[in-house]
């Protein structure tokens, strides 16, 4: 990601801290070391020290990319699957923020259980979010959803 998308991502994680929650994450570098790296500054302003950061990955990508440094508790799930499935357990909410096809892979997962009928009612939070220059990014995101899974999926 570009420095300005990681500044972006800091700054979400920064706001998070604040309000003394946890951060989740794949627990690599960039867009997932981002929050991390926020939360804990403003963990460490309200002298916070049981901060959790939880890295949340498989053997293929820990193979390709170390844990970022910031990871207190690392789970390593035994496939992508998986993993998918330990996001959704773990997680009270998502944050999205531009990313690739992995990226990708994990919105239509979460899409797929929540637009599950018997999910309807459950209020689980997924926010898209950038810095201005991302907003290509979404707007394309945004567009393919609406094109496969139709417009409700997109709301």
């Amino acid at each position: 990601i570009s420095e300005v998308e990681y500044r972006y991502t800091k700054e979400v994680g920064h706001e998070l801290g604040l309000r003394s929650m946890d951060i989740c994450t794949g627990c690599g570098p960039g867009a997932m070391k981002g929050p991390m790296k926020g939360a804990t500054i403003a963990h460490a302003k309200q002298r916070i020290k049981n901060g959790r950061y939880l890295g949340v990955t498989e053997p293929g990508i820990i193979t390709a990319e170390a844990p970022n440094p910031i990871v207190n508790e690392l789970v390593i799930m035994p496939d992508i699957e998986k993993r998918l499935e330990a996001f959704v357990r773990v997680g009270h909410g998502f944050i999205v923020f531009p990313g690739g096809a992995g990226t990708l892979e994990e919105i239509l997962y979460l899409l797929g259980v929540l637009l599950h009928p018997n999910n309807r009612e459950v209020p689980f939070p997924l926010i898209f979010t950038g810095p201005k220059g991302s907003a290509s990014y979404f707007e394309t995101i945004d567009a393919f959803i609406k094109q496969t899974l139709g417009p409700q999926a997109a709301q």
